[in-house]
């Protein structure tokens, strides 16, 4: 008796560590969903390139012509159309008349679209980094920095607007030596930092301001800037701030070396990275704390992130549907609502992005395409089923090989463990196989690929209704 015992204790020994290896050695497909709009297809030529997103989900930004640099002028996508940010009127500096297009770099909360000014004057074009900018608000007004707050031997940078209409200057000086971040806005803030390695990147709305200084990231208030804890020895840059106070950035692993990783700092300035097995490089931060940027695997290979309830997760790996098979390669905004825009490549053609969150009603749907088996055992993935569904549906279709459905509520399907499995009786006799659930629990449901053979081009969808 105690020997068959002992013999049971360790069978299940040996099949509780199977399972512990399956769950934890195989990637999940997160509840949060997202679908992707084309913002360069439905801008319908050149580029229009994002540059920002508010909470209302309105996206500053820029069309870019590659054959004429002042074709080049700031758009403003709001409610589904794209709306020119330019005006009839000329600005006048120093008596003279200039044709100027404006550049967008930010949008507040109020609407506010804050940038830069590219002009032609006597048959020159001058950049963004004119000493020139703009603020849009239901209408387009240009400041000048001459005999106002910049230096007309300055060359500034605009870089951020926060929702107290206060912006962010970074401006070199004649001597290209000397570096100063200006803050100012309706009611001017004479805050001003000079170096010969400072750049800004971005403010909140405390006027706290964050960047790169000395090599290292930093933090700008009440007029004292210090450099983040735990960083002063690396190459760093700091790069959002939110109105929590949380920083995130980058940090090179060694000083002379191009390995780097993301971080998060908190308002008390505790610096926590970012896991992830390769680099990776955090770009902004919304209200809620998630974090989206870019990272490299092992294969070199560039693909968008978000961090959100502590872990890190590709975006290619949260959407819904795709099936021209683009991907996702850097994020570089992200709103209160969780809404990403970034860069991608589809076709082999780079393209711009608005990311949003499928939001958890009925009915809803997940995709996932081109599913492929050849080592792992499993492959597993998580759907967030909502109350509301009376009905869900679950197959894999297509591609060639022999792959097994599972289903399975609250915990990930095995073998003996599962509320559904379809298999087929001869090896590639059947590549469709669907689960079908009446008044599904609602909540997380567990769905496992399980391999026969080797196969390729399987597509998983999940409906609910």
């Amino acid at each position: 008796m105690n020997c068959s015992l002992k013999s049971i204790n360790s069978n299940s020994r040996r099949l509780l560590a199977a399972i512990l290896l399956v769950l934890y050695s195989f990637p999940t497909f997160s509840a949060q969903q997202y679908q992707i709009f084309n913002l360069t297809e439905a801008f319908g030529s050149g580029h229009f390139v994002p540059t920002d997103i508010n909470d209302a989900g309105d996206v500053s930004g820029v069309y870019i012509d590659g054959n004429n640099r002042f074709e080049s002028r700031g758009y403003l996508y709001k409610d589904g159309q794209f709306l020119e940010l330019e005006s009839e009127e000329s600005i006048f500096t120093e008596q003279e008349t200039l044709q100027v297009k404006t550049v967008p770099v930010a949008i507040n909360n109020g609407g506010q679209v804050f940038g830069g000014v590219s002009y032609r004057y006597e048959n020159q074009f001058y950049s963004v980094a004119s000493g020139l900018q703009f603020l849009w608000e239901n209408g387009l007004r240009y400041r000048t920095g001459y005999g106002d707050y910049v230096q007309s031997n300055s060359d500034c940078y605009p870089i951020d607007i926060n929702d107290h209409g206060n912006y962010l200057l970074t401006c070199d000086a004649a001597d290209n030596v000397n570096r100063t971040i200006y803050v100012g806005g309706n009611t001017y803030i004479d805050i001003y930092v000079r170096g010969t390695d400072i750049f800004a990147t971005a403010i909140n709305n405390d006027n706290k301001v964050v960047g790169r200084y000395l090599g290292a990231a930093f933090l700008l208030q009440n007029e004292e800037i210090n450099l983040l804890p735990n960083l002063t020895q690396s190459r760093s840059i700091a790069n959002d701030i939110n109105n929590q106070g949380q920083i995130v950035g980058a940090v090179y692993k060694q000083l002379s070396g191009s390995e780097q990783y993301a971080f998060i700092s908190s308002p008390g300035g505790h610096v926590t990275a970012l896991t992830f097995e390769g680099n990776a490089y955090a770009e902004a931060i919304n209200e809620r704390g998630q974090v989206v940027g870019q990272l490299q695997d092992a294969s070199s290979a560039t693909e968008a992130f978000l961090f959100t309830d502590g872990s890190v997760q590709k975006l290619n790996d949260l959407v819904t549907d795709n099936p021209t098979a683009m991907t996702l390669t850097h994020a570089t905004a992200i709103n209160a609502s969780g809404q990403i825009i970034g860069k991608g490549t589809v076709g082999g053609a780079d393209f711009y992005y608005l990311a949003t969150p499928v939001s958890n009603a009925c009915p809803g749907e997940y995709r996932k395409y081109n599913l492929s088996g050849h080592n792992a055992q499993w492959q597993r993935f998580i759907a967030d089923i909502p109350s509301c569904a009376t009905h869900m549906n679950v197959e894999i279709t297509g591609g060639t090989g022999d792959r097994d459905l599972y289903l399975r509520h609250t915990n990930p399907p095995w073998k003996p463990l599962f509320d559904c499995k379809r298999r087929a009786a001869i090896p590639n006799s059947d590549n469709h196989k669907r689960c079908q659930i009446s008044n599904p629990e609602p909540g997380i449901w567990h769905i496992g690929v399980l391999r026969n053979s080797n196969y390729d081009g399987t597509t998983l969808r999940v409906r609910y209704w």
